[in-house]
């Protein structure tokens, strides 16, 4: 069984500038080692990709999908089609049912709990030792020390743990870091597979979107 224990909330402490290159070029070959490292797996618009997984026909034309109880529905997830027609969260079910072409379904709690487990067995076949991200749904954390072992290093296991999470059904993103924080926002931030060498979280999360920063609620607005 996964251990799924929860750490003590950690602090994301970033190198300065001054120091980021010369840091970045003395510790490429940690991601080799059997350090301590982080990987993290985040399935963007998990809401939609649940509801569209157990129903392959939806893959192919937009759809929203709807939270609420009725009359006050709201959009809480659309798929990329959608989005493009102009379908946005927080729209009404009569706003979202103005777009003839778009597919307008109810939330099932059901979808979401079997892409979590479906989820939740891919990681666990990469790191015995996982914690899900609560903030974000569809996202775990997986503590990989010592698995290059059987995956190689972290790049190759990155690579692996994506594929096996396409293989099952889902697009996602793989972050690995040393530092947790750093690794959660770029696996929300950066699509596909990001590695941050050790001293160089500074450079990979620079052009990150600050909505992935875990920002304190006094600095949100600023």
């Amino acid at each position: 069984h996964a251990d799924t224990r929860k750490e003590p909330q950690r602090k994301l402490c970033l190198p300065s500038e001054e120091t980021t290159y010369a840091c970045c070029m003395a510790c490429r070959n940690s991601l080799v080692a059997g350090a301590l490292m982080y990987a993290v797996l985040h399935p963007p618009n998990f809401y939609a990709q649940a509801a569209a997984h157990p129903r392959p026909e939806l893959r192919k034309r937009p759809f929203a999908l709807l939270d609420g109880e009725p009359p006050a529905e709201l959009v809480i997830a659309a798929n990329k089609a959608a989005r493009a027609l102009g379908v946005e969260a927080g729209m009404t079910r009569l706003q979202a049912e103005s777009f003839p072409e778009v597919a307008a379904l109810s939330r099932t709690p059901a979808d979401e709990a079997s892409a979590h487990t479906i989820l939740h067995n891919v990681v666990c076949l990469f790191s015995p030792r996982i914690e899900h991200i609560e903030i974000s749904p569809g996202t775990y954390a997986l503590d990989i020390e010592g698995m290059n072992r059987l995956y190689g290093d972290a790049t190759q296991l990155a690579a692996k743990l994506r594929q096996h999470t396409m293989a099952a059904g889902f697009l996602a993103n793989v972050a690995v870091a040393e530092n947790f924080h750093a690794a959660v926002c770029l696996a929300l931030g950066k699509t596909g597979v990001s590695i941050a060498a050790t001293g160089c979280e500074r450079e990979a999360l620079r052009d990150l979107p600050v909505r992935v920063l875990p920002l304190e609620p006094e600095h949100e607005e600023t």
